[in-house]
């Protein structure tokens, strides 16, 4: 919608102060004018962009991945990159949009949402059952090399093992910030 001025034919005649205001203030205007209207054209075209996620390696391959190719189909004006870390994506600084992870955020004012629960298990190799036995109770796990996920914080988890309705914690010996020396180890029979 465009603004009107009404002024009688004599108070029409700028001073030459007036023009110059006009003439700085003109460009202005007229690029105030040209962001809303590119504004509205956001609002009611189709969305487009760039769009930064972050997400853990597994799941980022084996759940946002394949929805991804869904997205890109419906919405083909948006580029967007997946970027796969252990670690929780720092927002700002890594500049992303969307992140999926495990856990809780540490020091975020962030939104965040739990999309679905993702319990820890317990878990040996056929290799590691026939080395040393598998422990039967809780307690027993202290006898067994048990290895964890470190948060990018460093600071590693006791695990917790729900019995009868009880959290159990136990401590594990080593840890590793990355999924893949984890899985390694627990493959190859090396820890539980």
């Amino acid at each position: 919608m465009r603004g009107f001025f009404c002024a009688p034919p004599a108070a029409r005649l700028l001073t030459r102060e007036s023009k110059l205001f006009y003439q700085n203030c003109h460009p202005g205007v007229e690029r105030i004018a040209q962001a809303l209207e590119g504004m509205r054209e956001l609002r009611n075209g189709p969305p487009r962009g760039h769009l930064r996620i972050s997400s853990t390696p597994g799941f980022g391959r084996k759940i946002v991945a394949p929805l991804l190719r869904g997205f890109r189909t419906r919405y083909p004006d948006i580029a967007f990159e997946l970027l796969l870390n252990d670690r929780p994506a720092d927002f700002i600084s890594d500049r992303v949009d969307v992140g999926f992870h495990d856990g809780r955020m540490e020091d975020s004012e962030a939104a965040e949402k739990q999309l679905i629960p993702m319990p820890m298990i317990v878990c040996a190799s056929p290799l590691y059952e026939r080395r040393h036995n598998l422990p039967r109770q809780v307690e027993e796990l202290v006898q067994h090399r048990c290895v964890d996920f470190r948060s990018a914080s460093g600071r590693v988890s006791d695990c917790e093992v729900k019995v009868d309705g009880l959290i159990q914690k136990h401590s594990t010996a080593r840890a590793s910030l990355n999924c893949r020396p984890i899985r390694s180890a627990i493959y190859c029979g090396k820890s539980v």
